[in-house]
């Protein structure tokens, strides 16, 4: 069992740093400094932003990520407290009320629901983000759809071929 542990934990780090790697690729070619493409949100957002030519999109996706680390911050916090009034009512020798455990039981359900709300928000963000990526370089629908579900392959696709955006179509006279 620890082998599967260790197998999957591996191939985890893999198609993480292939997605930093493949970033970093595309920033290098749109001149962006590399290192950005290490920073894991900051990376996110200078690709919607510059790369992706969709900046409205990309402060959408920062506000979210950074909504969803405060709100991490604060379901924590909030659990801790939780769980410490049970440890310090039962220090006391007093068993603790049914209210305690109602309220882990909210902090859990409320922080479930605003994930899920959070995920949802996220893949229509995505959505865009490689929508508008592969319009600007001529890839079909399917590829935005692989985009949102798999990522590292559509970023090693992009890699791969070597592309720039399309130029501009000339007006004819």
């Amino acid at each position: 069992m620890s082998i599967d542990i260790q197998v999957q934990q591996i191939s985890f780090s893999i198609v993480g740093l292939l997605s930093i790697v493949f970033i970093g690729i595309l920033f290098d070619r749109y001149d962006i400094p590399v290192w950005k493409a290490i920073v894991p949100i900051y990376n996110q957002y200078i690709f919607a932003r510059d790369i992706a030519k969709a900046p409205g999109v990309a402060k959408k996706r920062l506000a979210l990520s950074i909504a969803v680390l405060v709100a991490l911050l604060v379901f924590y916090a909030a659990l801790g407290v939780a769980v410490l009034r049970i440890f310090k009512t039962s220090a006391m020798g007093m068993s603790a009320s049914s209210g305690d455990a109602g309220a882990i039981l909210f902090i859990v359900f409320a922080f479930i629901v605003f994930l899920i709300i959070a995920l949802v928000f996220s893949i229509i963000y995505d959505y865009e983000v490689y929508r508008s990526y592969n319009k600007l370089h001529g890839y079909s629908e399917w590829l935005t759809y692989l985009g949102v579900l798999f990522p590292v392959i559509a970023l090693g696709i992009y890699v791969f071929n070597n592309d720039r955006e399309l130029p501009e179509p000339k007006e004819e006279i």
